[in-house]
């Protein structure tokens, strides 16, 4: 990720951090990543064949810009990545992944209504950051 949007998202979860809007701790820098397309937990003899069928991947370098955050429950805080290009490789993604499907936790429906109220609050505080 290019590192202006590193740094965006490190000043966001001081932010959020020093408001308590979240548990526990946040990412270093250094591990903050984007994430595609989750799997879960993949069997063992898969593995080799997902990492071939993204290996066909092709793409050049993009743009993104910072969209909405949110929350996975108690610990998991998320910023969504926007731009047109971002979009075509997560469709790409998907089509050499269709055949996995993601892993779902019987948690994050009632996770939901709490991740609503916390990223509202953060919108409104927004503003101050």
């Amino acid at each position: 990720m290019p590192e202006e949007i590193i740094n965006e998202i490190s000043k966001i979860q001081k932010h959020i951090f020093q408001r308590n809007f979240i548990v526990g701790s946040f990412t270093k820098k250094e591990n903050l990543h984007l994430t595609l397309k989750f799997l879960g937990e993949v069997p063992e003899d898969k593995v080799e064949e997902i990492k071939n069928n993204l290996s066909k991947i092709k793409f050049k370098k993009f743009k993104v810009h910072l969209g909405e955050l949110g929350f996975f429950g108690d610990r998991i805080f998320w910023v969504e990545l926007l731009g047109d290009e971002i979009f075509k490789l997560q469709k790409e993604v998907d089509d050499k992944l269709k055949i996995y499907e993601p892993h779902h936790n019987r948690a994050d429906k009632e996770d939901e209504k709490s991740s609503r109220e916390r990223v509202r609050k953060c919108k409104i505080l927004q503003g101050g950051m």
